[in-house]
């Protein structure tokens, strides 16, 4: 039974996220049992005496209504019984491992073509200090220039220093235009460009590289709609930050692509202090529902953690 409980989740779990699936199959049991007693009633039945097809005939005019019961009530005491069991195990690295291949959410430098001019003012400063970067990104007092420290690229420096030591690529998810917003995918040859003069190993072919520019990515060719129609999905233009389908295709098979070039999940690290939250909730996902995955976060003061979050599938119990 309890692997057929793991089955079932595991498999409901590829449609409906792993608490729906969770859900869904502890109230689906009792109602599989329910089908086999009928299934078993019903040859009775058939292969039965006349006077035994009489008596089951009669009696189920009693033994139904007792059964729905029964099976209304083993549903309301499994359902939250499922997320009682479900216990998620959280693991912090207060100093991160370090991978072959750590992958960044870029974040938006501005907006030069905004209405507002101090928004436009604010673009063509930080379009100008990420130009002017130079120094060592293993030295420790690079962030202590305060023009740096201060940047939003800042929080990308920070999330590589813990990596310098084995780190091979960078991996830049950028984002696609939207209403009235610039796409980070305008500003990935001069993020590129800044890690060339900070970092040596940039300057090497292929160091640094857009998400959709990874050699053998196998992606979609269509996602959902809004209209729940298939749409096109083509990220050479970035991926739209707020849309959850176009987020997940990409970082799925970039995440797959990696493990396999790289030797493992363990080797692989999605950074999620950059862009839009959706970006961030996207990413966090994906590694969770994969064990051996994990993903980095860096906070205010420029420290990186590393966090695994694990759900194991035996603390269930059928």
């Amino acid at each position: 039974m309890r692997w057929f409980d793991r089955k079932l989740a595991l498999l409901l779990g590829r449609y409906f996220g792993l608490t729906a699936a969770l859900r869904i199959r502890d109230a689906a049991l009792p109602l599989v049992a329910m089908v086999l007693l009928l299934q078993v009633v019903t040859t009775a039945l058939d292969a039965g005496t006349d006077l035994l097809k009489m008596v089951l005939k009669d009696a189920w005019l009693v033994v139904a209504p007792l059964a729905l019961l029964a099976l209304i009530g083993l549903i309301a005491w499994r359902v939250p019984k499922a997320s009682q069991q479900l216990a998620p195990r959280v693991e912090r690295e207060e100093k991160p491992r370090p991978v072959a291949c750590l992958v960044l959410l870029l974040s938006p430098l501005g907006n030069p073509a905004s209405p507002d001019p101090k928004r436009r003012a604010t673009f063509e400063e930080a379009a100008a200090q990420a130009d002017s970067f130079r120094g060592d990104i293993a030295d420790p007092k690079l962030l202590d220039n305060e023009t740096i420290d201060r940047h939003v690229w800042a929080m990308a420096i920070a999330a590589m220093r813990p990596h310098l030591a084995r780190l091979r690529r960078v991996v830049v998810v950028c984002s696609a235009d939207a209403e009235g917003q610039r796409g980070t995918i305008h500003d990935y040859e001069r993020f590129q460009a800044m890690l060339a003069r900070i970092w040596p190993a940039a300057q090497q072919q292929g160091a640094v590289v857009a998400a959709h520019r990874v050699p053998g990515l196998r992606l979609p060719a269509t996602l959902p709609g809004p209209d729940g129609q298939p749409r096109g999905f083509d990220p050479r233009g970035g991926v739209d930050a707020e849309d959850m389908h176009e987020l997940v295709a990409l970082l799925h098979a970039l995440l797959e692509r990696l493990r396999d070039e790289f030797g493992g999940d363990e080797e692989v690290l999605v950074d999620v202090t950059g862009q839009r939250k959706v970006a961030t909730a996207a990413a966090v996902a994906l590694a969770v529902l994969v064990p051996g995955r994990r993903f980095q976060y860096v906070n205010e003061r420029k420290h990186a953690f590393v966090y695994d979050v694990t759900v194991d599938l035996a603390q269930l119990r059928g």
